[in-house]
């Protein structure tokens, strides 16, 4: 069975920034990685107010749970170490 983020179609940073426009059109979710292997994001293109709203919960539903994982298996991150990982 594939994960989530399995099922997402990957794309490189330069392909996202090359093609915004048409993955906007498609609305189709992708995964946006650095050299198309270091997952960066994921992109979820959203039509309407109530849709954007209903992902939102979604996703902050979602961080809580990975924050409740990460803390169980006392996985902890400073905000240095955070501001790190975003630079790559």
């Amino acid at each position: 069975m594939k994960t989530s983020t399995e099922r997402l179609k990957p794309v490189t940073v330069a392909e996202f920034r090359q093609h915004l426009k048409r993955y906007l059109e498609l609305g189709e979710p992708l995964l946006v990685a650095r050299r198309g292997k270091e997952p960066l994001g994921i992109f979820i293109p959203l039509r309407s107010r109530a849709e954007r709203e209903r992902a939102w919960k979604r996703m902050e539903e979602r961080l809580a749970a990975l924050d409740r994982l990460l803390a169980e298996r006392g996985i902890r991150f400073s905000e240095e170490e955070l501001d790190e990982l975003a630079e790559g």
